[in-house]
Order: structure tokens, then C-alpha cells, then sequence
């Protein structure tokens, strides 16, 4: 093992004193180097500001976090949210110093972009083997899980969590990475299901910290593909109420056409995910998406006993007359306003953009050919689930 540098002694020195993280994470790159500085000299470490101007390096798409790096002694303090967890030995856990930092951004991803800004998390990585993870959220100040979001995909759920996320009363993770690893570790290894869930309990709690003092309501937007683990989830999370976002099969073929997911791309997401083949992964592109929207679909059928179903064309009204009600979440008049408010952007541009929609361009999309294969492939599925919505099933 390499010999600790001062400079690695005065990363050590600051993951170990949490004041000081506090102090530190919420800095510029100019404020956050005088301070480290000092640090170092009352520690009577010779560290130069060329040598840690090197270490604060932009890495403005994320990419240490597949770098290798060595397990940090001790345990993150309340503020540090996990960010990646490596399919390597140990299973490490990569956090990031968000202090009070709300997560307002479309998707989970777009936060950590924002948080890997800060100088704190350019100088300080925090890496703990996923074992620890458990001991970890027990000492952090957890908000229970309030309501879970599944959706087909291109149906409205990224609005949905736009506007949830628009009260501050809130907490809204969307999509979050080391959650989908948690839920995915049965297809890496072998693992009995009690301990799956204590992994799957531990990272949501990691995650679903209450970091600001307003937050009451911890809300989940699952990946598509999560439908697929609706029977683990309603183990490891039995109380925890549901939805389940959808549309019209041919809009949101359509929409795939327009600008694939990668989550309907086999070389990105693998077609044992939604019990396909690699057969079927040799189909046309259309087909194979037509495919896994239906099975992401067809979960929700099976277990659909207690969830509440919101049809695309119910929204944005049902986040307030349905969804809310449904996950007991009782906004003040401030929070229900801006929920209210937030219906009007576009919620995957974000920045206040509004919302316009792509109508004329997904009607040219929806030829007879993708029509066909949406009533092949999704139609009974889709029949199904509006025969529950309406109390027809």
C-alpha cells in the first residue's frame, strides 16, 4: 500500500470531522481552497495550492465514479447521499457530500451532476463497501417511503415527479441509480431474498434522508423495468402505497421512435430484464420495444390488488385529485399551489421552460405499420389495465 500523501492526510482529516464537511460542502472552488488550506496548516501538513487546485479538476460527466479507488474508513456522515455502487469485490458505494441540496432536477442523475460541482466532492470521494451500507442509514435521519412511482415510460411520470418535487415539503428521487442496483444484485449473485431486502431497505433510507427540515414526504419514481420487481418490493416495502403510470401504446411507441430509450435498447439493457430472450433481441427495433413495453406491462396486472392506475390523459389534475390523496400526502396551500404551477413546464428541459409537447411530430411517427404492432404487442395488456382503472376488471 502507497504511502498516505499530506494531501491524502488532509482528505482523511475532513471525511473524519463532519463540522468541518458541512462547513466545506457548501463552498466555491476559491472559498473551499482557503479553507482547506488552513485546515492543513493547523494540522502542520505541507500541502501546496498548485496540489490542490490538481485535485478540484471539473469531472463535469461524473467519470470518477468508475475509477478505482480505495475503500474510505468510517462511515458518511447525514448530507452524504450514495451515488454509484461498482459491480467490483466488496460491492463499493461511492457518496457525494448534498448537505441540504434539494433535488429538484427531472431525473436523480441530473442531481448528481449539480452536487459533483462542489469543490467538496472534487477533493473528498467517500467509499464504503455496500455491507456497511445498513449500520450506514440506521444512524442517518431517514424519511419513511411514502408512495413508489412505477410507469411504462413517456407516459407523464416525469411531470408527475416535476410537480411533487415543486412543494418543499417533498422529497422526490427519480430514477436513482444505486436504488436499481440494489434492486438488480439477485441477477449479479446469488443472495436469500431476507438479506436482498435488508440491501434494498438500507439504500432506500441511504438515499432518503431528510436533509431539510420542512421535508414530510419521501416520494420514489422507479425505472420502467421495476414493474418486474413489484412482488420483492411489496416484501421489502408492505405498507408502502403504489402507482402506475401508462398511455396509449401507439404515443408512446411513438415517442420510442422519436428518441429511443436506453432502456429499450438490448445492448444497453439486456432482454433478460423483462424475461425476453436474445432471440427476441434480434427483432426489429420497433417490434422488440413494442415487446418490453408490454412487459413492463404486464407486472402490473398480475399484481395490481392495492395500486391505483393513472392514465396519460388524466394528467397533470390526477397528481392532485388522485395521487396525492392516494399516497396520504397532504400539501399546504403554499406546496399545492406551486405542485399546481409546475404543470405548466416541460419537464425534461427543466429551467422554467414551457411546455409545448411534440403532437404533430409523434402523429407523423404513429404509422399504420407501429399501430399494428401496438395493438399486437401492448393492446391486451393496455385493455387490461384501463378495465382496473375504470372498475371494469
Amino acid at each position: 500500500m502507497d504511502t498516505p500523501t499530506d494531501l491524502d492526510r488532509l482528505r482523511q482529516a475532513i471525511l473524519a470531522d463532519r463540522a468541518l464537511q458541512a462547513e466545506l460542502g457548501a463552498l466555491d472552488a476559491k472559498d473551499f481552497a482557503l479553507r482547506a488550506l488552513a485546515k492543513a496548516a493547523r494540522l502542520g501538513l505541507a500541502v501546496t495550492g498548485e496540489e490542490l487546485a490538481q485535485s478540484l479538476r471539473p469531472d463535469p460527466i461524473g467519470m470518477a465514479r468508475w475509477m478505482e479507488s480505495p475503500l474510505t474508513p468510517g462511515r458518511p456522515a447525514a448530507g452524504w447521499l450514495p451515488i454509484h455502487v461498482s459491480p467490483s469485490p466488496h460491492f463499493p458505494v461511492d457518496w457525494a457530500w448534498f448537505g441540504d441540496m434539494p433535488l429538484r432536477e427531472a431525473m436523480f442523475e441530473d442531481s448528481i451532476r449539480e452536487a459533483m460541482v462542489r469543490p467538496l466532492n472534487r477533493f473528498c470521494r467517500f467509499r464504503t463497501p455496500l455491507a456497511d451500507l445498513a449500520a450506514t442509514a440506521e444512524a442517518l435521519p431517514v424519511l419513511p417511503p411514502a408512495g413508489f412511482i412505477f410507469h411504462m415510460s413517456r407516459c407523464g411520470s416525469t411531470l408527475a415527479t416535476q410537480m411533487l418535487s415543486a412543494d418543499p415539503d417533498n422529497l422526490v428521487l427519480s430514477e436513482p441509480s444505486p436504488f436499481d442496483f440494489a434492486l438488480r444484485l439477485d441477477q449479479m449473485l446469488q443472495l436469500p431474498e431476507e438479506l436482498h431486502v435488508s440491501v434494498l431497505r438500507a439504500m432506500l433510507g441511504a438515499l432518503g434522508q431528510r436533509r431539510r427540515a420542512r421535508e414530510q414526504w419521501l416520494l420514489v419514481k422507479l425505472d420502467s423495468w421495476h414493474t418486474r420487481q413489484m412482488p420483492l418490493l411489496a416484501r421489502a416495502f408492505p405498507d408502502v402505497p403504489w402507482i402506475f403510470m401508462y398511455r396509449e401504446p401507439v404515443e408512446v411507441l411513438a415517442s420510442q421512435v422519436l428518441e429511443r430509450g436506453m432502456q429499450t435498447v438490448p445492448e444497453f439493457m439486456p432482454p433478460q430484464v423483462y424475461g425476453l430472450t436474445d432471440d427476441d433481441a434480434m427483432l426489429p427495433p420497433d417490434e422488440y420495444c413494442a415487446r418490453v413495453l408490454a412487459q413492463v406491462c404486464a407486472p402490473v396486472v398480475a399484481n395490481a390488488a392495492g395500486g391505483l392506475l393513472v392514465n396519460y390523459k388524466e394528467m397533470p389534475q390526477a397528481v392532485w385529485t388522485r395521487i396525492l390523496p392516494h399516497f396520504a400526502v397532504r400539501p399546504a396551500a403554499e406546496g399545492l399551489a406551486a405542485i399546481r404551477d409546475a404543470a405548466r413546464f416541460d419537464s425534461k428541459r427543466g429551467g422554467g421552460v414551457p411546455f409545448t409537447g411534440r403532437e404533430d411530430t409523434k402523429r407523423e411517427a404513429m404509422t399504420d405499420a407501429l399501430r399494428v404492432l401496438a395493438d399486437r404487442h401492448i393492446g391486451p395488456v393496455y385493455t387490461a389495465l384501463e378495465a382496473l382503472r375504470l372498475g371494469r376488471g
